[in-house]
């Protein structure tokens, strides 16, 4: 169904996961954009909310349960229902497609609405345009800089955890969930000392939760006072702003990548087994190396078949990602 005239209030919902919700955050910037005239309301988790409340396209921050469980997100959707039926939307763009999100949208009977296409061989971000564009409004394919309401959380904690105040800051961020998607630890080592003699006025920083303790203890340990270890200490939204402080990024595939992809840091990420297809998003600032190529490539095995490092991943050398690094800052002077 399509809209036949400028909305006045458009009701956007995806619920999950954090790299895809992020993922949204450009069509948000868009949509307001092209109609700034327009209150724009986002449904997501609670554990999003600090980090999209900080998006000045959006009106209002509508939150449900981290639950997994379907009952209790049904639940708090029925306490909503009352508000969001008095919003009187215009416009429902549905980014998630699960059977919640269906359902809340038919009870809401907009005169105009779309779904993402789930199962589309697609990057997020196509088929989330394409939901757009399928509601009827007019937004072209492309990826506006994203406007915070507060730019600097975090900054205080790059200080006291050892940043010069100086410094150029590139994130290391070997942060794959599986072991197909990890790029040996040594080669993180052998890149930022590298990086070193080229970019002498640089600091290096993780981030990240729990998971990746053991690999930023390592680096600490390998760099020294060159990387600022700030795992386990941000909220998402710290990590949101800090991540528009980087100069550039070499990532792995997880939300923190898509964190600094949506705000147009210059970075290049290694997605291992996860299929090139859904991954390659658009952007000068960006590469993305993917298995693709390779006739064991897109497996999305959690584990390589042939070696303990796959050898998607194994074939990049730390030289080769230094000189993919140059090309790309040289492309986004």
């Amino acid at each position: 169904m399509t809209a036949t005239k400028p909305p006045e209030r458009i009701l956007v919902i995806r619920l999950q996961a954090i790299g895809d919700v992020v993922l949204c955050f450009p069509v948000l910037q868009q949509l307001k954009n092209t109609y700034p005239n327009a209150e724009i309301d986002f449904i997501t988790r609670k554990k999003m909310k600090d980090i999209a409340q900080n998006l000045s396209s959006i009106n209002k921050v509508i939150t449900i349960t981290n639950s997994q469980r379907i009952w209790r997100q049904a639940l708090d959707i029925a306490r909503l229902f009352p508000f969001l039926l008095a919003r009187k939307y215009d416009v429902v763009i549905d980014l998630q497609r699960s059977v919640i999100s269906q359902k809340l949208r038919r009870f809401l009977s907009p005169k105009a609405w779309a779904e993402f296409e789930r199962k589309a061989l697609l990057p997020a971000t196509q088929r989330y345009c394409r939901a757009v564009d399928a509601s009827g409004l007019n937004t072209a394919l492309v990826h506006p800089q994203l406007q915070l309401k507060n730019a600097e959380k975090g900054h205080q904690l790059l200080l006291e955890n050892g940043w010069d105040g100086t410094s150029d800051i590139v994130a290391l961020n070997p942060a794959g969930f599986f072991k197909s998607r990890n790029w040996p630890i040594e080669n993180y080592v052998a890149f930022a000392k590298q990086w070193k003699t080229i970019f002498t006025n640089t600091q290096f920083l993780i981030m990240g939760d729990k998971r990746i303790e053991e690999k930023a203890i390592f680096l600490k340990e390998q760099l020294g006072n060159e990387l600022i270890n700030l795992q386990n200490k941000t909220s998402l939204e710290e990590a949101f702003c800090l991540l528009s402080k980087l100069r550039f990024m070499l990532s792995e595939d997880s939300g923190l990548y898509w964190m600094a992809w949506v705000q147009k840091v210059p970075s290049i990420a290694m997605f291992g087994s996860t299929p090139g297809g859904l991954m390659n998003m658009s952007g000068s600032h960006a590469k993305f190396l993917t298995s693709t190529d390779l006739p064991c490539g897109d497996c999305y095995l959690a584990d390589c078949k042939f070696s303990e490092v796959p050898p998607c991943l194994s074939r990049y050398t730390p030289e080769m990602m230094i000189a993919s690094a140059l090309e790309l800052l040289n492309k986004n002077k």
